[in-house]
């Protein structure tokens, strides 16, 4: 610390709080980065994996409008994602919503591959299907999933669930809590 730096910490009283805000900018975690850089205008990136053109349709046209700046790559199924994720040379995405029910390869099989692989482990994976069973929701827990997100039946629902997702009131991502873990409309029991 330098003579300046010093003597403005004990000067201000402000500086207990700047350097608690600074601590936690660097433990941000990868999920809230696409917050922050809604915030800061810049692009982040989700990769959505779905075999369903209707349900695709419905998840782009809600994160156009919620989140302009967010970009969303498709992948058609779980075999399309895969190849997306371990692809060379490309920039990883900042978080993955992934169906469960895909051909070729399923989400439980994606999910559990990119935990295996070291670059990906990080990665946050938003479980998003039309499934509420509790084996279901469980399967995703143990394989290492962020959150479980069940297809809503509106979008004005889908809309509240990203808003809820993108904000400070879920916990961080890489250690979810089995209470907080589903992301639901209705409240689920599981």
């Amino acid at each position: 610390m330098n003579s300046f730096t010093s003597s403005w910490v004990t000067a201000n009283p402000f500086h207990k709080l700047f350097f608690a805000i600074k601590r936690s900018f660097l433990r941000v975690k990868p999920v809230l980065h696409v917050l922050f850089a809604l915030i800061n205008k810049s692009e982040a990136l989700i990769i959505f994996a779905e075999d369903d053109p209707d349900e695709r349709e419905i998840f782009l046209e809600t994160v156009e409008a919620l989140l302009p700046s967010v970009k969303v790559q498709i992948a058609h199924d779980g075999k399309d994602l895969m190849k997306q994720l371990l692809k060379k040379d490309t920039k990883a995405p900042d978080a993955v919503f992934l169906d469960l029910n895909m051909p070729f390869k399923n989400g439980y099989e994606c999910l559990e591959e990119i935990r295996k692989h070291e670059s990906l482990k990080q990665l946050p994976v938003i479980i998003y299907s039309s499934s509420t069973s509790p084996k279901s929701i469980e399967k995703a827990f143990t394989l290492g999933a962020t959150y479980y997100l069940p297809k809503p039946d509106s979008i004005i629902q889908l809309k509240k669930l990203m808003k809820k997702l993108f904000s400070h009131d879920c916990p961080e991502p890489a250690n979810p809590v089995k209470e907080r873990f589903v992301l639901s409309a209705a409240p689920l029991r599981w």
